[in-house]
């Protein structure tokens, strides 16, 4: 337990460094001006022409739940407060560790895996940073693996009240923050669906004819319900879905010189690179040659129920199929929730693969030294990858230094013109302030353009 609480305080420290960095990276800037500093009613129903809305960037309609759970928080502790916008973010961060080290426990019978996947995930570049940035897929992360975890109890359990309830507020509250997680709840359905017919797998579970009849229309009532939910949840918006599916996700108006335009510029390039992308965005660097070994924990790790190995491959093969079938092909972050159960098959993986090693040589010790040796050099080349590459990236100005300079060099009836986004959030309230005094006292003081220093005339072009 000792070692589970340290893993599991790693996690949290290595999340809070850098927590209160300025705002306004990873498209928070998009999400704060146009909709967590708007109304309330505005997040839920936004009113107007739709026409006049620039849906090719996914306003309107994208990540509803952590738009309201964030305009709430400012609400409470004000526009600025870093801590406090990008608190939901790193509370769910950090409960999708222990939810992963839980899900491990079920589906792999050693302690080992589950300890592995929880370092896993405790040192994921990608996971560590979404859980520090004001966006939803530290939420869709934590509910995905909420939603899994909820399935295979219900399976097996008898309280189908409270682990059905607990799928559909998880499955329901994922949707209404990416419409993509859609997929994910498509894939978890079609594996209930196998775990349900395949003879071999309704015995894994110990189910007889009745308890799969029953088993069946509880989870079909669920997802139904869950479908319906989030149909009436959406409706206000319906009209920015259906021309964000023509405008940004339709391969014919893919335009090379813009890069909103479009994801993938042909049906080829998402046959070929859809997984590669997914898996690069989740094992950067060097982390991507321990990807094989998803395959190892897949196929020869010793699970509990044989079900437990196509949960994986359901869930990836599903979206995969969805893209290729449909065309709609979303960012490979819009795809996250296969993170959690991919980083436990490849605990799986390094736990075997020691295993297998260790019988090679025919050396049986109590501790499998080889799969420790081999956690150890990923979770170094994890750490690698965040103090050399990730945590420099994201590094930013300093705050109060930026607004004290700012109140010094500008007088009230400064207008105030800002050449970066980047810029403008810290900006906003002095600028708020000049304006509504330039059109009080009907008087301009003078123009003060905001630039950054390391930036020419010509990079504002």
């Amino acid at each position: 337990m000792y070692f589970l609480i340290a893993l599991l305080l790693f996690g949290t420290i290595l999340r809070i460094h850098q927590l209160d960095r300025a705002l306004g990276g990873g498209d928070e800037n998009q999400v704060l001006l146009e909709w967590v500093y708007a109304p309330m009613d505005y997040i839920l129903t936004p009113t107007g022409d739709p026409s006049l809305w620039n849906w090719s960037l996914g306003f309107g309609f994208d990540h509803i739940f952590n738009n309201i759970v964030l305009r709430t928080m400012v609400l409470l502790f004000g526009e600025e407060n870093t801590l406090a916008i990008r608190f939901p973010a790193f509370i769910t961060g950090i409960a999708c560790i222990w939810m992963v080290y839980k899900i491990a426990r079920q589906i792999y019978p050693t302690m080992a895996v589950a300890r592995f996947a929880l370092a896993t995930i405790a040192v994921c570049p990608i996971h560590i940073y979404y859980s520090q940035t004001a966006r939803g897929y530290s939420f869709v992360m934590f509910f995905s693996t909420l939603s899994i975890y909820a399935a295979l109890n219900l399976l097996k359990s008898n309280r189908n009240f409270m682990w059905g309830f607990l799928l559909f507020l998880s499955g329901i509250l994922s949707v209404y923050t990416i419409p993509l997680v859609a997929v994910f709840i498509l894939s978890l359905a079609v594996w209930v669906l196998l775990v349900l017919t395949i003879p071999a797998l309704k015995a894994e579970f110990g189910l007889h004819q009745e308890s799969v009849s029953r088993k069946f229309y509880q989870f079909l009532a669920i997802f139904l319900l869950m479908g319906t939910c989030s149909v009436l949840l959406y409706w206000p918006h319906i009209d920015g879905v259906l021309q964000m599916l023509n405008e940004y996700y339709d391969d014919s108006k893919v335009v090379s010189s813009n890069l909103v335009k479009g994801i993938y510029a042909s049906y080829l390039d998402k046959l070929i690179y859809f997984i590669p992308n997914l898996l690069t965005k989740i094992f950067p660097g060097p982390l991507i040659y321990f990807t094989p070994l998803i395959l190892i924990g897949i196929f020869w790790g010793q699970t509990n129920r044989l079900a437990y190995r196509l949960l994986p491959i359901t869930i990836l093969l599903t979206s995969y199929l969805f893209t290729l079938i449909t065309g709609l092909a979303g960012y490979p972050r819009g795809y996250l929730f296969n993170l959690p159960l991919l980083l436990i098959f490849l605990a799986g993986g390094i736990v075997w693969t020691g295993e297998y090693l260790g019988n090679l040589i025919k050396k049986k010790v109590y501790i499998n030294w080889i799969s420790y040796s081999l956690i150890g050099v990923y979770v170094t080349l994890a750490l690698t990858e965040i103090f050399l590459n990730y945590y420099p990236s994201i590094k930013t100005f300093d705050v109060k230094a930026y607004a004290q300079k700012l109140s010094g060099q500008t007088q009230k009836n400064d207008l105030l013109l800002v050449a970066d986004s980047r810029f403008y959030l810290y900006a906003r309230s002095i600028y708020k302030k000049n304006l509504q005094n330039i059109i009080t006292n009907n008087q301009l003081g003078g123009i003060k353009l905001i630039v950054d220093n390391n930036f020419t005339a010509a990079d504002y072009n």
